[in-house]
């Protein structure tokens, strides 16, 4: 979504939504997903009991990130390494310290370490240049990692079977033309966005790998017909 926006001619406050979506839509997603594939591997299990997890992984995730993303923009600052090489590196502990502290305390690490570094991006840095573009070029070689690996997990004689590709495009219907329409357009009631920006907003969706990764999760957990899902995600990703 950040790639997709770049130097695009949006309102800022369009560019800003999309973002601020796409960036916490990620914890909320892998919540949910273990909430339900714990629901039906443990059928008795109360969905009301979920609720203060749900408080405390978000609370705690965001709480987090805060505090370490203000820590690091601090101790990025403050350290004296002695090659600018070294601080790209400083930088992804912090990441990775974020991450390790979120899981250990049962907050939601993705938001953690999302938030950390939203606070550090926004800062005065330190050999700024060089950490964004070591950042970068590191994400880059994940997405390509991630891509091969999925890649690796299907089959296409099973992702483009008639069943598949069928019940694939019946969702991709029903989440582009009514869910994600109707849940825009009832988020931002009493909003200032024009009914075109809100349109936009619909059309604007996340689109990604995250729900082909997230597919995985029913296979790991041993979840019947998993596969069957698996192969749907990824059709309609």
């Amino acid at each position: 979504m950040f790639a997709a926006l770049k130097e695009r001619n949006i309102k800022a406050k369009m560019g800003a939504t999309l973002e601020a979506e796409s960036g916490t839509n990620d914890p909320m997603a892998v919540f949910l997903t273990l909430i339900f594939i714990e629901l039906l591997l443990q059928p008795d299990t109360s969905l009301w009991i979920m609720i203060p997890s749900f408080f405390w992984q978000m609370g705690m995730g965001l709480l987090l990130g805060l505090s370490i993303g203000k820590l690091a923009s601090f101790s990025i600052n403050r350290i004296n390494l002695e090659s600018s090489g070294l601080y790209p590196i400083f930088t992804l502990s912090f990441g990775l310290l974020t991450y390790s502290i979120a899981s250990t305390i049962d907050a939601s690490g993705f938001l953690a370490v999302y938030v950390a570094a939203l606070v550090i991006g926004n800062s005065e840095l330190t050999y700024r240049y060089s950490i964004s573009q070591f950042n970068e070029g590191f994400a880059w070689m994940a997405q390509i990692l991630m891509f091969v690996i999925l890649g690796l997990l299907a089959f296409p004689e099973h992702v483009f079977s008639f069943s598949v590709m069928t019940q694939g495009l019946l969702i991709s219907f029903v989440l582009i033309f009514i869910a994600r329409p109707a849940a825009v357009f009832l988020s931002l009631i009493r909003m200032k966005y024009t009914v075109k920006e809100k349109i936009f907003l619909s059309w604007a969706g996340l689109r990604g790998a995250v729900p082909i990764v997230l597919a995985t999760f029913p296979i790991v957990a041993g979840i019947e017909n998993a596969t069957l899902l698996f192969n749907i995600i990824f059709s309609l990703s």
